[in-house]
């Protein structure tokens, strides 16, 4: 049955949202790179373009219940090369997959990916062993855990 899938391949498919995985409880692996992701879910509007505090809360809001979905058994996530334009809204640190994630790649979205906004992934998400394909540094994570 798929409740059992624990690795799901859906790589260039010209997905619009990840809805529907948290049906598969068992998940571990969700490849989505290539895809055409501008949010997580479809009613998301770029915050750029939304004109009030209140349409910019409904969203993340929106995003929050979505990953709040995934399954916990999540360790390996990719959303590289989709049109993902928000980090904050995209890869906030929600619980359970914040604590469950190894391995997350976003690299080829509309977000910056350089060192500087790279410490906000890690820091949310302190479980990860691999960042966009590059293994983090145990001298780094040791020097982010003392931090807190």
């Amino acid at each position: 049955p798929l409740t059992n899938i624990t690795a799901l391949d859906v790589t260039a498919n010209r997905l619009q949202t990840l809805e529907g995985v948290e049906a598969l409880p068992k998940l571990r692996s969700l490849m989505a790179k290539g895809n055409r992701l501008q949010a997580v879910t479809k009613e998301l509007t770029p915050a750029s373009e939304m004109s009030s505090i209140m349409q910019r809360l409904q969203a993340e809001a929106a995003v929050q219940r979505t990953w709040a979905t995934l399954p916990v058994t999540l360790t390996a996530l990719d959303v590289s090369n989709n049109e993902l334009a928000e980090q904050q809204l995209v890869l906030a640190p929600l619980k359970p997959v914040a604590s469950s994630l190894t391995s997350l790649a976003v690299r080829g979205n509309r977000f910056p990916m350089d060192g500087t906004h790279r410490w906000p992934i890690i820091e949310a998400h302190r479980s990860l062993k691999r960042l966009d394909g590059q293994e983090l540094q145990s001298k780094l994570l040791h020097r982010l855990e003392a931090m807190h």
